[in-house]
């Protein structure tokens, strides 16, 4: 029996199959999973972007070497670790590839929104300077609805 098991591991390493524990000897990447998949940043932001390789029969594949890139840098980059950092409005992809599989995440990147509306009490603290009353105008789905305000 013992030359029986030499035989076949003396075939399988001329045939280029290795096995250790209880691992498969087909690595055959069928897909790379990127999490998140779809994502949506504003300029400045970063996210890390994590991959794992498939194989047929739905077992992740450690050891391979995963090269990632972003198919506009000037959009976003992204780093061997796999951070994403947004660089400017757009879109871009993010490709993770292993052998000949290759598989994409989708990144949005939005023009950071700026706070430039004032509040109520700074509009308020700013009339208040200026005169006795303010009458404030709030324009609502319903329609509009007024209000006076006069310092104490």
């Amino acid at each position: 029996m013992r030359a029986g098991i030499s035989t076949l591991v003396t075939l399988g390493a001329a045939l280029g199959l290795a096995c250790s524990d209880n691992t498969s000897p087909n690595t055959n990447v069928i897909h790379v999973v990127l999490t998140p998949s779809v994502d949506s940043l504003e300029i400045g932001d970063t996210v890390r972007i994590s991959f794992t390789p498939i194989d047929a029969n739905g077992k992740q594949v450690s050891g391979l070497t995963v090269a990632l890139a972003s198919e506009n840098p000037a959009i976003a980059t992204v780093s061997n670790s796999g951070l994403v950092q947004a660089i400017s409005a757009g879109e871009t992809r993010i490709s993770a590839t292993t052998g000949s599989i290759t598989d994409y995440a989708l990144i949005t990147v939005l023009q950071a929104v700026q706070d430039t509306i004032p509040t109520v009490a700074s509009v308020l603290a700013t009339a208040a300077a200026i005169t006795d009353s303010v009458t404030i105008t709030v324009l609502a789905p319903s329609g509009a609805v007024s209000r006076l305000w006069r310092r104490p």
